[in-house]
């Protein structure tokens, strides 16, 4: 038996059977009960239902209800300026970023946020236990210039709905659990382009205890692809949200949430500063989004494990500069000691011979300055025998020397006579008779003869 042909209201997309219901009741009755996810397949189905499902208070109570943050009325000022309102800040805050954001064809041609709204909401087992929302001011040259870190302390709820309760004394067993069922959010809107997006995990990739505080860290991680090239620091940027939850006033089975912040690192562990910070934001903001969020812990583990790698390849470049450098610095110290042995010898050489020729010459000096003062004194004063007296004592002999062979035969026995008829006729001679003399000497015209008792000079030819 044939089946019969289908009506033409199923043909046309289930809007005949779907318009049989009255309006409110579809509002009160299906579509309040959906999520944003299921409210959004909805609208997929049919026309009627697309016109219903996108009703603008359908989605706020979404949004609302999906992160209380929302309920601060700067951030309401700011999503009534998107184009379609809590439905287009729900399509960019609630999908997953796309992890490969383009990159601008010109390096600086995208236009930096001035301003930007951080709301964070923080969920035990579904419910919400944390709110905030922060506004800052992105303009400043501080914010560009230092690392990019946002630490907020406190709620907004002085009074938390749910405080996280101790589950099992064994503590890896509980950090399973945190890590299973302690989820957050962290949407980040620029007001002025009317742009948001989520940089928080779903679930967290790791939790751990600090190791001085033991208070318990849940890191969220959101791994994207940098704008440096491959195998630089900036390959890959983790965007890091860490939750630090501690015991409050000394409660031994109740933790509170005591701060959440937010940093950005390239594969170096090096934090972004604001500026590159905000290039990334703006390139995630701008890029499209996935429903697909699997993986996260995974890639944010491969994130840390070519972290590592990097830590251990730049650590052994640094090993071998180290070796390089202290090398270098022995071989440096090692020339300058001995150009300063070669030196210091050298000077001390050159000291000695100018401290000789120094002698020598004060030596000659004295020696000059002597024979003058002998020669004054001796023309004036002196009288010669009395000096050869003084010497070898005085004596009798008397000789006569013509020749001046027999002046220095006799010149060994009879010292004292010998030097008496060499100088002392000298002394005696007028200024003539010292020039004739002088004349003979420096003619060498024959022998000299020595004329005794008369200093005479006479020359034989």
């Amino acid at each position: 038996m044939a089946s019969p042909p289908p009506s033409s209201s199923i043909a046309k997309g289930g809007d005949g059977i779907i318009t049989t219901l009255h309006p409110d009741i579809i509002r009160a009755l299906i579509l309040t009960r959906l999520d944003g996810p299921d409210l959004a397949s909805t609208a997929c189905v049919s026309s009627y239902l697309r016109s219903l499902s996108t009703e603008e208070n359908l989605w706020r109570d979404i949004c609302c209800s999906t992160w209380p943050s929302l309920d601060h009325p700067r951030l309401k000022q700011v999503i009534s300026t998107f184009p379609y309102g809590h439905r287009s800040f729900f399509s960019e805050s609630f999908p997953f970023p796309n992890p490969q954001p383009p990159k601008p064809s010109v390096r600086g041609s995208l236009a930096l946020a001035t301003e930007l709204i951080s709301a964070v909401d923080i969920y035990y087992h579904g419910n919400p236990i944390y709110s905030k929302v922060v506004e800052m001011e992105t303009s400043s040259s501080w914010f560009l210039s230092t690392p990019f870190r946002l630490n907020l302390l406190g709620v907004d709820n002085p009074a938390p709905r749910s405080p996280i309760k101790y589950g099992s004394s064994n503590d890896d067993t509980w950090l399973k659990h945190l890590e299973e069922n302690l989820s957050s959010s962290w949407i980040i809107v620029d007001p002025t382009r009317g742009k948001a997006v989520n940089m928080s995990s779903k679930r967290a990739v790791s939790v751990e205890r600090h190791w001085l505080t033991g208070d318990v860290q849940v890191r969220y991680g959101r791994v994207m692809e940098g704008d440096g090239g491959w195998g630089s620091s900036r390959e890959l940027v983790a965007c890091g949200v860490v939750v630090t939850c501690g015991e409050k006033g000394g409660e031994g089975e109740k933790m509170h949430v005591r701060e959440v912040c937010m940093r950005m690192e390239d594969m170096d562990g090096k934090g972004l500063s604001g500026e590159e910070s905000l290039v990334i934001l703006e390139r995630v903001m701008g890029s499209g989004r996935s429903w697909k969020g699997k993986g996260e812990k995974e890639k944010y583990e491969e994130f840390m494990a070519k972290k590592r790698e990097r830590k251990e390849r730049n650590s052994k470049k640094d090993r071998v500069l180290d070796l390089i450098c202290i090398f270098s610095i022995f071989a440096a110290c090692g020339a300058f000691c001995l150009n300063g042995f070669i030196v210091e010898d050298s000077d001390t050489i050159d000291s000695d011979d100018s401290c000789s020729e120094l002698q020598e010459h004060s030596d000659c000096k004295d020696a000059h300055s002597g024979q003058e003062d002998v020669s004054s004194d001796s023309n004036d004063e002196v009288d010669f025998d009395m000096i050869l007296s003084q010497l070898k004592g005085k004596s009798n002999h008397k000789s006569n020397w013509k020749l001046e062979g027999e002046l220095l035969a006799a010149f060994g026995k009879y010292l004292e006579l010998c030097m008496k008829d060499v100088f002392a006729p000298h002394w005696q001679q007028t200024s003539g008779e010292k020039l004739s003399k002088a004349a003979s000497c420096q003619n060498q015209r024959g022998a000299v003869r020595w004329k005794q008792g008369h200093g005479r000079v006479e020359e034989d030819e």
